[in-house]
């Protein structure tokens, strides 16, 4: 998947603020040990056995590009000494009397910078400059709102969406003449993106499928926090978000916020 600076996530509890905050780089925590001096040779073998996994593994796609820096990062490891490499790995982080790197960043931190939009859409009307609110059963829109409150056929699925995307799918792909000046305007402009097409779907179902449904890079709960990783194809993760998530949350009417973040790197 595309590398992406700025991500939506949901998060999923009434406490969506500690949920969101229990995830976030911006939590601070008590100091606590990186890397200890004394395990530098074990961190070293380890780094190394986890490059030759991403290497070798079949599950893992990396392009020729991702490919030759791997490669290169692993002769360079290699070379090192043990303290060399503790020295490398540490330079950025402050150190313990034992020469122990240590840091008071969150542990379990995935994103960085993370903001609901809620309260700009109540006070100014604006929704958020990275996300977009759920639309409600009645009629308004929100960033906040229990489950059974949204109207997720709107965003999920829609009939009238995927039938928009099978005719895109027609006039860019199969070349199908434009029936009015709006199909004209349409393929003009997608058709620029010919290779998207091309490079990421093997049918027009699957096109739909994918373009038809709501995905988040990653959710949060009280027990945990999942996103896009190098494990979960871009499909696999679009196409299945749903299920995977969200059915079956009407039987408990929790609370869904979605929140803008900021990746760590």
């Amino acid at each position: 998947m595309t590398k992406i600076t700025y991500r939506t996530i949901l998060v999923i509890g009434d406490n969506h603020k500690e949920i969101a905050a229990k995830y976030s780089a911006d939590t601070k925590v008590e100091p606590y040990i990186v890397h200890k001096r004394s395990s530098a040779k074990k961190e070293q073998k380890d780094h190394l056995k986890l490059i030759e996994t991403l290497l070798t593994d079949k599950r893992v796609v990396l392009t020729n590009s991702q490919q030759d820096i791997y490669k290169e990062m692993y002769l360079d490891i290699s070379k090192m000494k043990p303290i060399e490499y503790f020295e490398m790995m540490t330079t950025e982080y402050d150190h313990d009397k034992d020469g122990n790197a240590i840091s008071d960043v969150n542990p379990n931190a995935f994103y960085k910078y993370e903001r609901c939009q809620q309260h700009r859409l109540d006070v100014t009307g604006e929704e958020g400059d990275f996300s977009d609110p759920f639309p409600l059963k009645d009629g308004t829109k929100a960033y906040s709102a229990h489950f059974n409150d949204i109207d997720w056929e709107k965003i999920h699925r829609n009939p009238d969406r995927m039938k928009l995307n099978q005719r895109v799918w027609e006039l860019v792909v199969d070349d199908d003449e434009p029936l009015d000046e709006r199909e004209a305007d349409l393929k003009e402009r997608m058709y620029e993106r010919i290779a998207y097409f091309d490079n990421n779907f093997k049918s027009m179902e699957e096109y739909i499928i994918h373009s038809s449904s709501l995905w988040y890079w990653g959710i949060a709960t009280e027990e945990k926090y999942e996103e896009v990783n190098y494990k979960i194809s871009d499909m696999d993760w679009c196409v299945n978000f749903f299920d995977t998530y969200l059915k079956g949350l009407e039987e408990t009417n929790p609370l869904i916020t979605i929140y803008e973040t900021h990746s760590l790197d």
